[in-house]
């Protein structure tokens, strides 16, 4: 709520862009646990674990017809 009232006025609306300009230049490094900071929309986004492999299609469970 008062992110969306600093973007609407005009002095926060530049306050805002001088922040975020803050945070491009610091280059920010966040804890793997938390997500990464995506520097296009100057924000913490959730990543996929390394750890977890996506599951492989299994064999139908559906018998199959035999004459």
């Amino acid at each position: 709520m008062s992110l969306q009232r600093l973007q609407q006025s005009p002095s926060g609306a530049n306050a805002l862009q001088a922040v975020q300009q803050d945070l491009l230049k610091a280059k920010v490094r966040i804890s793997p646990r938390y997500g990464r900071f995506d520097t296009k929309s100057v924000d913490i986004v959730d990543t996929a674990p390394n750890w977890q492999v996506a599951p492989s299609p299994t064999a139908s469970a559906q018998p199959s017809a035999t004459p």
